[in-house]
């Protein structure tokens, strides 16, 4: 019998935006795996749907080549899971190994659920936000109440359980002939893994701590002379370390360029990070470059808690540290200054210093009184492409769609910010 996964993302996908804006859960860095990778090591499943926000689907099947994009032509039993499942809980870890079918949630949100497909293609699927909540509704089987922590629903838990998972994959990864050997090490129990295809230049003036959680290099990754590294940390495939600080709960993608302080914090794939600055308790997406000295601020000087704009509403984090997310194809100046819990958006331009939440799209500076103008979506989309050909990647038609269609589903919140059409030269 066939084994069938699907998993359906829900409104609150919507909350890690603009990380969330350019890529499904699928694609979000879990620890030192994709997110998709994880589920494959955690769940065993020969078929797997994906049921999530239109922009997306054609993107991320691109990427991902045997997902079947909102279909549901199973038969028998479904394993249907919220896209932010929380794959560090015990508790569901527990719950997706029950053959019993079964309907589990968080109050009103669902969380996993184990049905017969005949009543799937009962629900009208077309919208997943309605889908996944239609499935909750269901009365017809054995009702689960679980804790919130079942689900992934903020940015500031992202940040924690990404660090989290690097604990439970150091397991999984050392199994696979990774070793280190020779390495200097500030803690006895050498949780600590270097690629055999990783260059560290200079052993004698490279330092690990895995004090409180393993280091991971990856595959083709370039440590410089200088670097400080204190676990849980994970350094992706082909990513260069400059010199540079990286604290516990920090996870660098493939292929970026890292210099100066980083502390629990994720930043993705092609990201350059290569001077000095800090970037703490924050998420940096993809093909984003960072201005020398660009530093963001996690700590509020009354040591208060921080508020975040979530959608229409400002979320209290309940953390006293958090720090900034920023979208996709986003670049900050030299000396740029980045204020606690601001969004830059995908394709933001700063200059200067953020004291507010920045548009998609959207060049901002205080040095000059005309501060909000739009960023014209060809030149952003030229901007990407000159920026992927310098790490001899080809920008394809998914690339260029993926802009324009974020360009066109931003345009209120432009709006909302008096965001001026201008003319900016690149």
């Amino acid at each position: 019998m066939n084994r069938n996964l699907i998993v359906i993302e829900d409104k609150s996908i919507e909350n890690l935006e603009p990380i969330s804006s350019t890529r499904t859960s699928l694609e979000l860095q879990f620890g030192a795996f994709k997110y998709y990778e994880q589920l494959k090591n955690d769940i065993k499943f020969d078929n797997v749907a994906l049921f999530g926000r239109n922009h997306l689907m054609e993107i991320t099947k691109n990427k991902i080549k045997e997902l079947i994009i909102k279909k549901v032509d199973f038969e028998g039993d479904i394993l249907v899971i919220n896209s932010q499942l929380n794959l560090n809980n015990e508790k569901i870890q527990k719950l997706l190994k029950n053959k019993e079918r079964f309907i589990a949630k968080t109050g009103k949100q669902l969380v996993c659920a184990r049905i017969q497909s005949s009543i799937m293609k009962d629900i009208e699927n077309d919208n997943s936000f309605k889908f996944i909540k239609d499935i909750s509704d269901i009365k017809k089987y054995s009702n689960k109440q679980l804790e919130k922590n079942t689900l992934i629903n903020y940015p500031w838990d992202y940040i924690k359980e990404s660090g989290k998972a690097i604990n439970n994959q150091y397991k999984q990864i050392i199994k696979k002939n990774i070793t280190a050997k020779n390495i200097k090490s500030y803690s006895d129990n050498d949780c600590i893994s270097v690629s055999k295809k990783a260059k560290i230049i200079d052993k004698d003036k490279t330092y690990f701590d895995s004090s409180e959680g393993p280091v991971i290099i990856d595959d083709r990754a370039i440590i410089e002379p200088f670097t400080y590294i204190k676990g849980p940390v994970y350094i992706g495939k082909e990513t260069k370390v400059n010199g540079a600080r990286i604290y516990q709960n920090t996870i660098i993608g493939r292929n970026c360029n890292i210099g100066g302080e980083v502390q629990e914090s994720i930043i993705f794939d092609y990201t350059n990070k290569s001077h000095e600055g800090y970037i703490g308790h924050s998420i940096i997406g993809s093909w984003v470059n960072l201005g020398a000295r660009t530093t963001n601020s996690d700590l509020k000087n009354t040591y208060g808690k921080i508020k975040i704009n979530i959608g229409n509403r400002k979320i209290n984090s309940n953390e006293i540290k958090f720090g900034c997310i920023i979208g996709d194809n986003s670049k900050t100046s030299i000396g740029s200054l980045i204020l606690t819990g601001v969004k830059i958006g995908v394709c933001g331009q700063l200059f200067g210093n953020a004291i507010d939440d920045i548009p998609a799209f959207t060049f901002y500076s205080n040095d000059k009184k005309k501060n909000l103008l739009e960023f014209d979506i060809n030149k952003a989309i030229k901007t990407q492409a000159r920026m992927m050909k310098r790490r001899k990647i080809k920008q394809n038609s998914f690339d260029r769609k993926l802009l324009r269609e974020i360009h066109n589903n931003t345009i209120e919140q432009r709006k909302k910010k008096r965001v001026k059409v201008g003319n900016m030269k690149i």
